[in-house]
């Protein structure tokens, strides 16, 4: 390859990493805004006013840590997606994702078993099984379907409820832009006085 082909390729590169990034960052942000947009909207329709002290920087804070969070799994869903393109099993997604979020250092779990309790009853250790939990915070189900359909967001929403998690991301990756793929669910009735089971 001549030198000044070479010199092109280089600058392809770097201008697709960079669209690359950008499209992470926009991503996120996009995310983020209709994260706290939904928040704001719960809080305000059934007037919830807290008269415990410190609680709403406590909030703040796990909003601002929940974001992290999920910036990060955004980040590493885009790698994942841009290196094996769409297609795949969900498996194979799911195991390439836990392996680059380990290398952000980030805690992930996979096929967690979810209990159902009913009144009070245990009525299946296994129920469920969640795809991936990270940092204990953010339920993560992939998919790889072409489309993302209403009844894979009320599935998710469940598992938030069932496992007491405040935020779960729902990632179709057989979209041929994964930003496009990526859907956002808040758990707005956890309970923060308990946290949901899990079995390891």
């Amino acid at each position: 390859m001549s030198p000044s082909k070479a010199g092109e390729r280089q600058r392809l590169l770097s201008l697709t990493e960079r669209a690359e990034v950008a499209e992470i960052k926009a991503t996120s942000k996009r995310l983020s805004e209709e994260y706290f947009h939904e928040r704001k909207k719960f809080f305000s329709e059934f007037s919830v006013v807290s008269s415990v002290a410190g609680e709403k920087k406590i909030s703040r804070d796990m909003d601002y840590e929940l974001n992290q969070i999920s910036s990060k799994i955004l980040e590493a869903a885009i790698i994942v997606h841009r290196e094996l393109g769409p297609g795949l099993s969900e498996s194979v997604y799911t195991t390439c994702l836990g392996i680059e979020l380990k290398n952000m250092d980030l805690e992930v779990r996979s096929e967690v078993p979810l209990p159902v309790v009913y009144r009070g009853q245990n009525v299946t250790e296994e129920g469920f099984r969640l795809d991936l939990l990270v940092e204990d915070q953010v339920v993560v189900e992939l998919k790889s379907v072409e489309k993302i359909q209403p009844i894979h967001q009320k599935q998710l929403l469940t598992y938030l409820r069932l496992a007491n998690k405040p935020l779960g991301l729902l990632i179709n990756f057989n979209a041929t832009l994964l930003k496009d793929g990526i859907t956002r669910i808040i758990n707005t009735k956890k309970d923060d006085k308990g946290s949901g089971r899990s079995a390891d």
